[in-house]
Order: C-alpha cells, then structure tokens, then sequence
C-alpha cells in the first residue's frame, strides 16, 4: 500500500510552540498552518 497524499496541520502557540494537529481537530484562536504532501506522477 502507498499513500499518495496526506495533509497535516500544524498549530503555533504565543510561546512559539509547535504542535501537530490530529484529525478531527479545531484550531482555534490560535495560529495554525495546513500542508498537504501529494506525490507527483512520474513522467
């Protein structure tokens, strides 16, 4: 099995703490940032 996409999100707290994000889960008066990873077709 190969993932061929995944997303995280990542939270940054006042302090400058960085905390992975589950799924399900709400950022919420609180800066945070979404990545998505996909893996690019060969040519």
């Amino acid at each position: 099995m190969q993932l061929d996409e995944i997303e995280l999100s990542v939270e940054i707290s006042t302090e400058g703490e960085v905390k992975l994000i589950g799924n399900g889960a709400k950022a919420v008066s609180k800066g945070a940032i979404k990545l998505k990873f996909k893996r690019q077709e060969p040519y």
